[in-house]
């Protein structure tokens, strides 16, 4: 299995589809790590769709779910074999039942980081604020913008450029992340300089 992690940008994962698929044996499957892409949107320079899917993990070992969808030609046989051996490493696999702009999970998070964002954009309240409530309500041990700032705010940003580009969400939350943190060079954990300073 050959999974692809490279930035949630669309140009970029076709090209590196495209490459392993003309590399790699027939018996390989080849999964996209995206949290918004489908990977049916990555068949421009494919010819062996059968084995590729949505292989998308979130971040271990805190995150165990382990989420997997089809690429809309893929051999349904690829997903028991990837829930088996996802549940022998120690994963929970999920199987998302349909294509879809963002996997189970990431269409759940999406909104809440949109509706964290955008209470920042508006002057409502902080990071921190946000952080504290989310924690003591849900008993998390990272808040939303914590988690954001974790994964890095252009990450944040690119996927919410996904979402605006084929769900229609409202962009200001993508508009001000990008003007206040990510061209500033404000990633987050991977910046030194994030949603919590």
């Amino acid at each position: 299995m050959v999974v692809e992690a490279v930035p949630e940008k669309l140009e970029m994962k076709i090209d590196i589809i495209g490459e392993v698929d003309k590399l790699a044996p027939p018996d390989c499957v080849i999964a996209s790590n995206s949290s918004s892409l489908r990977s049916s949107q990555m068949l421009a320079k494919t010819m062996h769709n059968y084995r590729i899917c949505n292989g998308h993990y979130y971040m271990p070992p805190d995150q165990l779910f382990y989420e997997v969808m089809s690429c809309g030609q893929t051999d349904p046989a690829i997903f028991p074999f990837l829930m088996e051996m996802a549940a022998k490493a120690g994963f929970q696999p999920v199987h998302a039942r349909k294509e879809s702009t963002g996997l189970v999970f990431n269409r759940i998070w999406a909104a809440i980081k949109r509706e964290c964002l955008l209470v920042m954009a508006d002057g409502v309240s902080d990071a921190c604020t946000i952080d504290n409530m989310f924690k003591s309500w849900f008993k998390a041990q990272k808040g939303p913008c914590q988690m954001m700032d974790t994964v890095g705010l252009d990450t944040v940003y690119n996927i919410e450029a996904v979402y605006g580009e084929q769900l229609g969400v409202d962009p200001r939350a993508r508009d001000w992340l990008k003007t206040t943190y990510v061209d500033k060079g404000n990633l987050g954990a991977k910046g030194g300089v994030g949603l919590l300073g």
